[in-house]
């Protein structure tokens, strides 16, 4: 059966399949769509319409299904993100994030999350415009963990480059406090996501940044640069530096708070830990010479700071390019088809997502996918000869 066979027999279980046909075909495609950017492309140009119907009117597990795929079709991509919410899938997400099952309010936010990342601020305007912020702090604070990894990446990639009245009201809606306590009490990748959530709502933010101190969020993220995953620390060192802002006493604050002899372990560690940790530390020392003396003597070489002393780039300088947008985008990735990988992923952040996600989860993806696949060609094979 050829491409195009294949995908009219998935489309027409959609359209007139039974719910376990639907059900089937939905992982069939959500399984190309994570594989293969070019079946993404196929997958939207032939079954977007179905999918968002099935969101919008699907029984309860077809529309966790349809949530399911539709994220899967929108990661890393502003065009297709941009076609889903032109079909009209962003009100049915949001009525799934208030309504639906456990399993599909965490893959509306899933969805949501990966729609709001391809730094679009219109779609992002669009997002808060269907409703999604209350829902999703909602999840944040009562969800199950996984759902709340899920709330915390979705708010985090809405904030991240937003307008400042966006950013502004995310925090008005009481989510630091939250952020938080997962940051301090949450499953290694749920504290990964609050870290990478609150660095996104201090960045370029004075009041946002003091307003995170308040809130307590100095001594978890300090603890998380001692103690986390790679990607974990990562996203804490990218926090402290945000926070740090350039701003002496908020400074003060966080070298006191133990973060300077974790950051400088990571100039030893991996290429992206040494940029997280160059980043920070730079940020660190951009106050004043006598700051810069005091995180010489913690044994941070003096190669690492003296860009910032000279010219200054510490203070405006964006964290990691090629970090600060892909790994968390990565981590909430991985739960793609958790319940159907044998629940390899139980949590949807791994300890350090970007190399799990190509290595432990794909070998046992792969051969899950493949099954479903058979699946799904089998039940379309009998439906064609049926209707023959």
């Amino acid at each position: 059966m050829n491409d195009q066979t294949e995908m009219t027999s998935l489309v027409t279980l959609l359209l007139k399949g039974a719910d376990d046909e639907k059900k089937q075909s939905l992982r069939a495609l959500a399984s190309m769509a994570y594989q293969s950017n070019q079946r993404s492309v196929t997958i939207v140009r032939a079954a977007l319409l179905p999918l968002v119907m099935l969101l919008d009117e699907g029984s309860r597990g077809v529309k966790r299904q349809a949530a399911q795929t539709l994220g899967n079709l929108a990661y890393q991509s502003k065009q297709r993100s941009a076609e889903i919410v032109d079909a009209g899938a962003l009100q049915p997400l949001v009525i799934l994030l208030k309504e639906g099952s456990v399993g599909a309010k965490r893959q509306a936010a899933r969805a949501l999350g990966n729609l709001a990342c391809c730094n679009s601020k219109g779609r992002k305007v669009q997002i808060f415009d269907a409703g999604a912020l209350q829902p999703l702090v909602t999840l944040l604070k009562e969800g199950p963990e996984r759902t709340k990894q899920q709330a915390a990446n979705a708010l985090g990639n809405l904030v991240c480059r937003s307008e400042e009245e966006w950013s502004a009201h995310i925090v008005n809606v009481s989510v630091l406090q939250p952020l938080v306590v997962l940051l301090a009490e949450g499953s290694e990748g749920t504290k990964l996501q609050a870290a990478f959530a609150l660095g996104q709502i201090a960045a370029n933010s004075e009041q946002r940044s003091a307003q995170i101190v308040d809130a307590g969020a100095l001594q978890p993220l300090v603890t998380l640069l001692h103690e986390g995953s790679e990607s974990a620390k990562h996203q804490a060192a990218g926090a402290l530096g945000k926070v740090a802002s350039n701003h002496k006493h908020r400074i003060t604050q966080i070298v006191t708070a133990g973060a300077l002899q974790p950051l400088f372990m990571m100039l030893k560690t991996t290429e992206s830990g040494k940029e997280w940790a160059d980043y920070a530390l730079k940020r660190l020392a951009a106050s004043s010479r006598d700051q810069k003396a005091e995180i010489l003597k913690a044994g941070v070489p003096d190669s690492v700071l003296t860009e910032s002393m000279t010219t200054g780039a510490a203070a405006t300088s964006d964290a990691p390019a090629s970090r600060a947008r892909k790994e968390p985008v990565a981590a909430a990735a991985t739960e793609l088809l958790a319940e159907e990988c044998a629940q390899v992923c139980a949590s949807p952040v791994l300890a350090d997502c970007r190399k799990l996600t190509r290595v432990s989860f794909i070998m046992v993806h792969d051969a899950q996918a493949r099954e479903e696949e058979a699946k799904a060609k089998k039940v379309a094979k009998k439906k064609a000869q049926k209707v023959r």
